[in-house]
């Protein structure tokens, strides 16, 4: 669950396996797992807006929102930097 409660609406994170960024219309971040796994990603939305996209390494993928979350699977593969990012328009 990626849920910032920071003062600001702009900030990144990064460390050599993990990487979250967000902006006021777009969050985005990589997983470099070190094993092959399926994650079920919750993530806070910038903003709530009815034109929400959710990219896998660069693919547009099925998702739902619950309570200003957006929710979506993703496969990641071991040493494999697995990218995200969900644009709100």
């Amino acid at each position: 669950i990626i849920n910032p409660a920071f003062p600001f609406n702009t900030f990144t994170w990064e460390s050599n396996r993990i990487k979250i960024s967000y902006s006021p219309n777009r969050v985005s971040g990589f997983i470099k797992a070190s094993g092959n796994d399926v994650v079920k990603m919750t993530v806070k939305l910038p903003q709530m807006t009815k034109n929400t996209v959710v990219k896998v390494n660069g693919k547009t993928i099925p998702f739902k929102v619950e309570n200003e979350f957006a929710i979506f699977q993703m496969k990641l593969s071991v040493n494999k930097a697995s990218n995200w990012e969900i644009i709100c328009n």
